[in-house]
C-alpha cells in the first residue's frame, strides 16, 4: 500500500503525530497511563496510542512470564485476529528467541525492519505484513515487562521518531503499570491490616499472611517460621506450598541455614539465586535443587525481638528468565513481616492476660465453691445426725425423720446443681459446630423453659429465610434456657417473653462478629421485667454476678463463653426500667448443608 492511497484517517491519525500534534498525544497518553488503574484497560490504552502514532490499525502487546521464559499476548487490535493465535506464545529464553518479538524481548532495544521478508527471525502471524515495529517495555530497573508490536501491510512503514515515540509510550506504560500494581499491593495491606485488628485466630492470620505474601510477590512459595523459646528453634506455622504438609514439624536451629541467619541477625536476605549463597544449608527445600530461584527472607520483629521468619522463593524453570526480587519487594516483605510480628505479640500477650484472668477466676471459684459446698455439706451432716438419733431405739419419730429425709434429699439436689453449673462452665467453649436452623432451636427449646402457671406469655417472630447458624446446637439451647429462665424469674407476677430472629446488618456483622463483616444471624431476646441497671450493664457477664436466689451466679458468664467460643458476641441493650433485651449474634454458615468440623475451643 503506497503512501498516497492510505485511507484518509489513516492520513489524518499521521498529520496529527507530527510536531506539537505527536507531544499533545504523548501528554494525554501520559494521563490516561497515570490513572489507569485497570490492567487490561491499562494494555488497551498503550496499545491505542501506539498504533495511533504509527498511523496503523493492528498490533498487539505480550508481557513476559519470567517462569517460563515466554511471552503472552495480553492484547490485540485489528482485523484477522483469531483466539488460537492470541494464545501462541513466544519464547524469549534461550540461544534462538522466537520472532522480532521474542528477540526484543531478549535483548531489551526495539526493532524496526521495513520487510520482515529479509528478517530471518521473523515469525509471521499474517501474510499481508510487510513492515513490523516491535519495542521493549522496560521498568525502572530496565528489566523487559513487555513488548508492544505494530504491523503494517506497507514496506518501510515507520520512521525513526515513531520508533522514539512508540519507546516513550511503552516505557510510560511500564510505568503505569507499576503505579497500578503499587497501589493494588498498597490495598492489599491496608486490607490485610484490618484483618489483623479484627481477628483472634492466630493461626488464620499466619495463614493469610503468607498466602498475601506469595501473591503480591509472585513467588511461587511463601514461609512463615516463629521461634519456640523453648527449644530455640523456628517452626514453620505457616506456608502455601510444598512445605504445607510439614507445618508444624519443618524447623531450622537458631543460626541454621539462611533461615536461622536471618532470624539471629535480625536482618533480611535477599539473592537471585539462592544455590549460589553459601549460607543455604537446604534443610526445608521448597523445591528440587535445579528449580531454586530467587530468594527473600525478612526477620519478623516484635517488641522483645526477632519472633519468626518470612521468606518467598521462585521457581526457577529450564528456560526460565532472570527473576530477582526488588528493593520495593524487600520493603513490602518487611512490612508484612512487622504486621505479623505485631500480630503474633499481640496474641501472646492476650494469651497471658486470658491465663492471668483464668487463674483468677478458677481461684474465685474455688473459694466461692468450697463456701457453698461447705455451707450445704454443714446442713447434710446436721440433717443427717439429727436422723440418726431419731432411729435409735425409744427417739423414733416418723413425721421427724420424713422432713429430715426431704431436707437431705434437697440438699443433694443443691449439691448436683452446683456441680452441673461448675461443668457448665469448664466446658462451655468446647464446640461441635454444624449448620443449625435457629429457628426451630428457638420453636423446641425456649417454650419448654417457660412454667405453664408462670403467666408469662411466649411471642416469636422469626425470619423465615433466616441463613443457618454455624452453631453447637446443644450449647446454644443452653443459652436460650438461661436466657429463658432469667426472664421468667424477672417477672414473678406473669409479663411476656419476645424473642426474634432477623439477619444481622453489615454493620452489625462487623462489630459483633469475629467472620470480619460475613453473614451473621441475630436473636433478640427481651423481656417486660425491670432490666438491667445501667452501672451493672458491665458486670452482668462476670462469673458469679446474680440477681437470683439459687445457683452459683455462672448462668450469664456461661452464655457468654458460648457465643464468644462461637466468634460471635451477646449484648445487652435494653432500657432500665424497661425490660431486659438481649442481642445474640451468630456467623452464618458458608453453604446451608455443609458438615463442619468439630472444634474445640478450650478458652
Amino acid at each position: 500500500m503506497s503512501q498516497d492511497s492510505e485511507r484518509p484517517e489513516t492520513q489524518a491519525k499521521r498529520r496529527n503525530c507530527s510536531g506539537s500534534g505527536q507531544m499533545q498525544a504523548l501528554s494525554w497518553a501520559e494521563r490516561l497511563l497515570e490513572s489507569s488503574q485497570d490492567p487490561a484497560a491499562l494494555l488497551h490504552t498503550i496499545l491505542d496510542e501506539a498504533l495511533s502514532i504509527a498511523g496503523e490499525t493492528r498490533g498487539f502487546v505480550a508481557l513476559v512470564e519470567r517462569q517460563t521464559g515466554e511471552l503472552v499476548i495480553r492484547h490485540t487490535a485489528g482485523p484477522g485476529w483469531t483466539e488460537e493465535m492470541r494464545r501462541r506464545r513466544i519464547r524469549v529464553a534461550g540461544d534462538e528467541p522466537q520472532g522480532i518479538t521474542g528477540h526484543v524481548a531478549a535483548v531489551g532495544k526495539p526493532f524496526r525492519t521495513g520487510n520482515v521478508a529479509a528478517v530471518p527471525q521473523y515469525l509471521p502471524f499474517f501474510d499481508d505484513v510487510r513492515s513490523e515495529l516491535a519495542v521493549p517495555m522496560l521498568d525502572r530497573e530496565g528489566h523487559v515487562v513487555g513488548v508492544v508490536n505494530i504491523e503494517s501491510e506497507r514496506l518501510n512503514a515507520f520512521t525513526a521518531d515513531q520508533e522514539r515515540l512508540l519507546q516513550a509510550v511503552a516505557n510510560l506504560g511500564a510505568a503505569a503499570a507499576a503505579l497500578a500494581d503499587h497501589h493494588a499491593r498498597e490495598r492489599a495491606l491496608i486490607e490485610l491490616g484490618k484483618e489483623l485488628g479484627g481477628r483472634v485466630d492466630m493461626q488464620g492470620v499466619m495463614e493469610r499472611v503468607v498466602e498475601l505474601a506469595g501473591q503480591i510477590l509472585r513467588a511461587e512459595d511463601a514461609s512463615l517460621f516463629v521461634r519456640e523459646h523453648e527449644r530455640d528453634l523456628l517452626v514453620l506455622a505457616a506456608s502455601e506450598g510444598v512445605l504445607k504438609s510439614q507445618v508444624g514439624v519443618a524447623a531450622y536451629r537458631w543460626g541454621e541455614g539462611l533461615t536461622g541467619w536471618v532470624a539471629e541477625h535480625a536482618m533480611p536476605v535477599r539473592t537471585d539465586n539462592v544455590r549460589d549463597d553459601a549460607r543455604w544449608k537446604g534443610v526445608h527445600p521448597e523445591f528440587p535443587w535445579e528449580q531454586m530461584g530467587a530468594f527473600l527472607a525478612v526477620p519478623v520483629v516484635g517488641r522483645e525481638g526477632t519472633v519468626g521468619v518470612l521468606r518467598v522463593l521462585r521457581r526457577k524453570g529450564p528456560q526460565s528468565l532472570p527473576n530477582p526480587f526488588s528493593p520495593e519487594e524487600e520493603d513490602l516483605l518487611m512490612t508484612l513481616g512487622s504486621q505479623v510480628g505485631v500480630a503474633i505479640e499481640n496474641a501472646r500477650l492476650l494469651e497471658r492476660v486470658v491465663d492471668a484472668e483464668r487463674m483468677a477466676a478458677w481461684g474465685e471459684m474455688s473459694a466461692r465453691s468450697v463456701h457453698m459446698l461447705g455451707n450445704r455439706l454443714f446442713a447434710l451432716k446436721g440433717s443427717l445426725n439429727e436422723l440418726e438419733y431419731q432411729l435409735c431405739p425409744g427417739h423414733t419419730n416418723m413425721d421427724l425423720c420424713s422432713n429430715l429425709v426431704q431436707d437431705i434429699k434437697r440438699g443433694v439436689f443443691d449439691l448436683e446443681g452446683i456441680l452441673q453449673e461448675f461443668k457448665d462452665f469448664v466446658v462451655a467453649t468446647r464446640l461441635t459446630l454444624a449448620p443449625t436452623d435457629v429457628n426451630e432451636l428457638i420453636r423446641r427449646t425456649v417454650p419448654e423453659a417457660i412454667p405453664r402457671d408462670s403467666g408469662v406469655v411466649l411471642e416469636l417472630e422469626l425470619e423465615e429465610s433466616l441463613p443457618a447458624a454455624l452453631a453447637d446446637g446443644d450449647k446454644l439451647s443452653r443459652c436460650l434456657r438461661e436466657l429463658t429462665e432469667n426472664a421468667v424469674s424477672a417477672q414473678p407476677e406473669g409479663g411476656r417473653v419476645k424473642v426474634a430472629t432477623r439477619r444481622a446488618s453489615e454493620q452489625e456483622a462487623q462489630g459483633h462478629c469475629v467472620a470480619g463483616g460475613g453473614p451473621c444471624v441475630a436473636l433478640d431476646f427481651a423481656d417486660d421485667g425491670p432490666g438491667v441497671p445501667a452501672a451493672e450493664k458491665e458486670r452482668i457477664f462476670k462469673p458469679f454476678y446474680s440477681t437470683r436466689a439459687r445457683g452459683m451466679g455462672l448462668g450469664l458468664a456461661i452464655v457468654h463463653s458460648i457465643i464468644e467460643a462461637h466468634g460471635g458476641e451477646i449484648v445487652e441493650v435494653g432500657v432500665p426500667g424497661e425490660g431486659a433485651h438481649f442481642v445474640l449474634y451468630l456467623p452464618a454458615a458458608s453453604r446451608e448443608g455443609d458438615t463442619a468440623d468439630v472444634q474445640d475451643t478450650d478458652r
